[in-house]
């Protein structure tokens, strides 16, 4: 029994991954495995503002999402974003850095069930890009094409 030949909508859905993919990646330089982007092993960036948070000393990005600014803390006040990470290097060794998707911010986990932050290839699952992207004003990555719940916090 010859199989159907697909319909043009998966050829769309296709080109329309394509076409977000690049658009993320407007006027950002291409992540390669050792990327531009490059890691930031103990600081994570505030999106929002230009600020470095130092994990060394327990600092954390705490993103106010009525504000719009950032500020580093050891802990956040209720209704913050808290970004404990920005790239895998951030995170114990065989974890991620897991967009929290239910409340915002970013933790570290094993295995993540929403976006992976990246600053680099090495960091995605074999086969899959760090696709650079603007979050407000910084310079970070996602494994593979965004989810909404990225998009729309990077770009309000």
């Amino acid at each position: 029994m010859a199989r159907a030949r697909p319909s043009g909508l998966l050829e769309a859905l296709a080109a329309a991954v394509v076409a977000v993919a690049v658009a993320c990646s407007r006027d950002v330089p291409a992540v390669s495995d050792g990327g531009p982007l490059g890691s930031t092993k103990g600081a994570t960036e505030c999106p929002g503002v230009s600020t470095t948070c130092d994990l060394t000393n327990g600092e954390r990005c705490c993103f106010a999402p009525d504000s719009g600014t950032g500020a580093c803390a050891t802990s956040c006040s209720p209704g913050s974003y808290s970004f404990v990470c920005d790239d895998s290097m951030d995170c114990p060794e065989a974890s991620r850095c897991c967009v929290d998707s239910l409340v915002g911010g970013s933790y570290c986990a094993p295995r993540c069930g929403a976006d992976q932050l990246c600053r680099t290839n090495d960091e995605c699952a074999q086969g899959v890009a760090c696709l650079p992207m603007l979050c407000r004003g910084r310079a970070t990555g996602t494994c593979g094409v965004p989810r909404e719940v990225v998009t729309s916090f990077c770009n309000p």
